[in-house]
């Protein structure tokens, strides 16, 4: 079967070439935008996780366990980015 004769026109396959190459530059582009958003969103996360470790460490540990329980009642979307362990991994409360 022979295809029809714009098919087989210059015209056609640079057009196509041209919207193949716009395609991958968007499609980089995308991908670069995703890794650098989703580095600094991780970074963000880990500096105030180790900030909520950092406060958290300094209590006595006594007042530890109720200042987890109470960041974690004042959650408002749930995130729960607090806990305590015990020795074998277990959460404790």
């Amino acid at each position: 079967m022979q295809l029809p004769e714009f098919a087989r026109s210059t015209t056609l396959r640079w057009t196509v070439l041209v919207a193949a190459i716009f395609v991958a530059i968007i499609v980089a582009m995308l991908g670069f935008v995703y890794l650098k958003a989703k580095h600094d969103l991780t970074m963000r996360s880990d500096r105030m996780i180790a900030s909520q470790m950092g406060v958290f460490a300094d209590l006595s540990p006594e007042r530890r366990l109720d200042a987890i329980d109470e960041h974690l009642k004042q959650d408002p979307w749930r995130v729960r980015l607090a806990a305590l362990f015990d020795p074998s991994g277990r959460r404790v409360k």
